[in-house]
């Protein structure tokens, strides 16, 4: 299943993302990207269990809304870190 949205801190979804993914051994993909000034994430959740699909979603809502209302783009690095970069 993927789902594109509009997100305030797209970056801060990557990161949430990445630690989500270590957390509970899944293989959620995020895909940023940028349309005229507004961004956007496509998540692909591939085989994730729904439990978690619904977990996922409403703690990066939780997430976007914070950092919404705090003017922040990204999650403390300390906390969440960014993956590491694929090799290409």
């Amino acid at each position: 299943m993927k789902v594109t949205e509009v997100m305030y801190a797209n970056l801060a979804a990557k990161q949430y993302t990445y630690k989500f993914n270590q957390t509970y051994n899944t293989k959620v993909k995020i895909f940023l990207e940028t349309k005229e000034g507004t961004p956007f994430v496509t998540i692909d959740f591939n085989d994730t269990p729904i439990n978690l699909v619904f977990k996922f979603g409403y703690e990066l809502g939780e997430i976007q809304e914070r950092l919404t209302s705090e003017s922040e783009l990204m999650l403390p690095i300390d906390q969440y870190p960014l993956p590491p970069k694929e090799s290409t």
